[in-house]
């Protein structure tokens, strides 16, 4: 509308020199970091790799390169459905720490649920563990000065990530910590979608039923998330923590089984990791595709994968929420169904209550779990973490909870799009027009 009026707009406020400046020193830390790191572990352990037939091989490769993802084998994985599943085993786990817990959520609240983590924090704290906690600013906008006070007198080490001046308009700022990591003495580690927060558990007497997905690592696996908590502890204290055996205990389990990479990405990344990852696996399958995903707004690279696929012949089905927590969003998502269906994309509205997990299968041999939802944000803004795993038991458990959500889910037919008002139409087309900022 103003062409010549808006260059000087955009270099004035288009260009991103806060993102520029707050994460530049953030990235050449974690370059360095990792290449001493990864001579220290390349020193103690073989280098593995995927067998040249594996069809995953090259998404390995890829990760490796962009994302400096190690490849370990010999892990021990458990999949955890929903907070009633997987909060008592954090709790278990919490409870064995010896040396030091490190722990990084988006939500952490002070609720029941939440003073459960507390005391337990606060017990092994007293005990003399190594406690190390960060939390978002914006996501625990709900943990009170009391909780926090708590922790500190326990001896718990915490800090907020990228603090915030004004809390009432804190949902709108970007660049937050979307991740959920737990890693216990270097050997247990936790990721996932669960927030530590009662509404993600089914015992409480809340509002609305809540479906999720978390993974339990035990064995080399745990280090990437190590590594991803240590960066981001450097992040917020600019205290650079030495990588050693007591932060990775070296596994000596000669197992060849449950191969997998955490990968981690954000707007300190030269590339959008969890992104290329998700765009790789979804060209790489040969018969199906499982995707769960509580936000689906897909940029153009993801949107016209999928669709190709289906044209293709792969069964491709997606499982999303019938009710958004965010109208905005659910009118966004509901812009691509008409496409997708065209091209022989399945989807299905999950009705019993909110599915919030972030996972995707591929084939037989391929699965992730992870913070990262399957938008804009998740892939452009926010810092997120995902576990991608090469191995059948776990996507097939994967796979197998699908179908049971499927059993809680309708299947969306065109008829039902195709009868929708025109003003209906609009407001969706309108709301994808905002996908960026959802």
């Amino acid at each position: 509308a103003v062409p010549i009026l808006g260059i000087f707009i955009y270099f004035s406020f288009g260009q991103n020199y806060r993102r520029n400046k707050m994460f530049s020193r953030k990235k050449i830390l974690d370059d360095q970091s990792f290449q001493k790191m990864a001579s220290r572990l390349l020193l103690k352990i073989q280098k593995h790799e995927l067998s040249a037939e594996h069809p995953q091989k090259k998404i390995t490769e890829l990760l490796t390169k962009g994302s400096h993802s190690l490849l370990t084998h010999g892990n021990d994985l458990q999949l955890l459905i929903n907070g009633e599943e997987c909060f008592p085993k954090m709790l278990e786990e919490i409870e064995k720490a010896e040396k030091h817990i490190h722990i990084e959520y988006y939500i952490i609240t002070d609720d029941t649920l939440g003073m459960q983590f507390i005391q337990a924090l606060c017990k092994k704290a007293i005990e003399g563990v190594n406690v190390r906690l960060i939390y978002d600013a914006v996501g625990s906008i709900k943990l009170s000065k009391k909780g926090i006070a708590t922790l500190k007198e326990a001896g718990v080490h915490l800090l907020p990530f990228l603090p915030i001046r004004l809390p009432k308009f804190a949902n709108s700022l970007n660049y937050r910590n979307h991740r959920k990591i737990l890693v216990i003495d270097g050997k247990v580690g936790f990721v996932g979608g669960i927030n530590i927060d009662q509404r993600y558990d089914n015992r409480f007497d809340n509002k609305m039923f809540w479906r999720d997905s978390h993974l339990m690592i035990q064995g080399n696996g745990v280090w990437g998330l190590q590594l991803t908590f240590l960066f981001d502890w450097f992040f917020c204290t600019k205290d650079i923590i030495d990588f050693s055996e007591d932060y990775f205990p070296f596994n000596t389990k000669k197992s060849e089984s449950s191969p997998l990479q955490i990968v981690s990405s954000g707007p300190d990344s030269d590339w959008a990791n969890i992104m290329h990852a998700y765009f790789s696996a979804i060209n790489s399958a040969k018969r199906e595709i499982r995707l769960t995903t509580p936000y689906f707004i897909p940029n153009e690279s993801l949107l016209t994968s999928l669709k190709t696929a289906a044209l293709g012949g792969i069964d491709v089905q997606l499982l999303l929420p019938a009710e958004s927590d965010s109208k905005l969003v659910q009118m966004a998502m509901r812009s691509y169904f008409k496409e997708l269906l065209k091209a022989g994309v399945n989807i299905y509205q999950y009705k019993k209550g909110f599915v919030h997990a972030k996972t995707m299968t591929v084939d037989d041999n391929l699965c992730t779990i992870g913070t990262a939802n399957m938008d804009f944000r998740s892939f452009e803004l926010n810092f997120e973490v995902n576990a991608f795993v090469y191995d059948k038991d776990i996507t097939s458990q994967l796979v197998d909870v699908f179908e049971q959500d499927k059993k809680e889910a309708t299947l969306v037919k065109m008829e039902e799009i195709l009868s929708w008002n025109l003003r209906r139409r609009l407001g969706n087309s309108m709301a994808r027009l905002f996908a960026p900022l959802l």
